[in-house]
C-alpha cells in the first residue's frame, strides 16, 4: 500500500472514530437550559424524560403546576415509547395541565410561588401603575427596596439592573380613630346589622360616651360599629390608615 492511500486509510478512521465518540455525554434535561434562568429551589419540570430535540428551537417543558396558554404545545404520543401512533405537538388554545409532555416558549415566571402570595406581582415596564400608592419594588438585579412612594419609581425598562420587575402594593395599616376624630352628635351603629342609631354625648381620651350604651374604648368601636358623622349620609367604619 502505497503511503497516498495509507494517509486516506488513516483519514477515514480518524472520521469514524470522531463520529462515535465514546466519551461524548449523553444528554439529560438539568436544571438550566439556554436563553432561560435555572430553576429556583421548589421548581422542577413537569416531566423529565425530555429528549434535547423535543426541546431545539428555543423550547422549555412547562413546571410542574403550571397552566399551558395559548401557543404552548402538548406533545402526543411521546410518553409511549413503544406506541405506533405518530408523535406530534399539538398547539393549545386555552388554560390547560395534562400528564403528556408539555413545552412552551414563554420566560420562566420571575415571581416564585410563595412571593405571588405575599403579594409580588411581576412588572413588564409601561406606565406606573399604581400611582399614588405606597409600594416595595424589586430590581433587576435582585434587590428589593421597601416603602417607595410609586410616583418617584422609574417604571420603563432600560434592560439595566435598576429596571423595576416586580412590585407589591403596600396595604394601609387600619388604627382605631382617637379624639380629634369624632364630635359630639356624630352618630353610630353596630355592624352587625342592627338598624338602632347612637349619639356620641361625650368624647374622653380613651373612648366616647354614646346614649343609652355608655362608654365605649376607640377599640371597641373599630371592631364593631360604624359611624356617621354630622356632615355626611353615609355610615363608614371607625378606623383611620396610620401615618406611613
Amino acid at each position: 500500500m502505497n503511503p497516498e492511500n495509507i494517509i486516506q486509510e488513516l483519514k477515514k478512521l480518524i472520521e469514524k472514530h470522531e463520529a462515535k465518540d465514546p466519551y461524548t455525554e449523553p444528554w439529560t434535561l438539568g436544571r438550566e437550559l439556554p436563553g432561560f434562568r435555572a430553576l429556583r429551589d421548589g421548581e422542577e419540570w413537569s416531566r423529565q424524560d425530555f429528549s434535547k430535540e423535543m426541546l431545539d428551537g428555543g423550547w422549555r417543558p412547562c413546571l410542574k403546576g403550571e397552566n399551558m396558554q395559548p401557543g404552548d404545545e402538548s406533545g402526543e404520543c411521546y410518553e409511549k415509547p413503544g406506541s405506533s401512533r405518530p408523535k406530534r405537538w399539538v398547539s393549545v388554545k386555552g388554560l390547560l395541565q395534562t400528564s403528556a409532555h408539555m413545552r412552551t416558549k414563554r420566560p420562566l415566571p420571575i415571581l416564585s410561588a410563595s412571593q405571588i402570595t405575599e403579594g409580588w406581582k411581576e412588572w413588564a415596564g409601561v406606565e406606573n401603575p399604581v400611582k399614588g400608592q405606597g409600594i416595595d419594588v424589586m430590581l433587576r438585579d435582585g434587590k428589593v427596596f421597601d416603602a417607595c412612594a410609586s410616583c418617584g419609581c422609574l417604571w420603563n425598562h432600560s434592560y439595566q439592573d435598576q429596571d423595576i420587575i416586580a412590585y407589591r402594593i403596600i396595604e394601609p395599616r387600619l388604627i382605631p380613630l382617637g379624639p380629634g376624630d369624632v364630635r359630639c352628635g356624630d352618630e353610630l351603629k353596630c355592624d352587625d346589622g342592627e338598624e338602632s342609631v347612637y349619639l356620641i354625648q361625650a368624647i374622653h381620651p380613651s373612648g366616647i360616651m354614646l346614649s343609652f350604651r355608655g362608654h365605649l374604648s376607640w377599640e371597641t368601636l373599630m371592631a364593631h360599629y360604624l359611624i356617621r358623622r354630622r356632615n355626611s349620609d353615609t355610615f363608614e367604619p371607625c378606623h383611620k390608615e396610620a401615618a406611613q
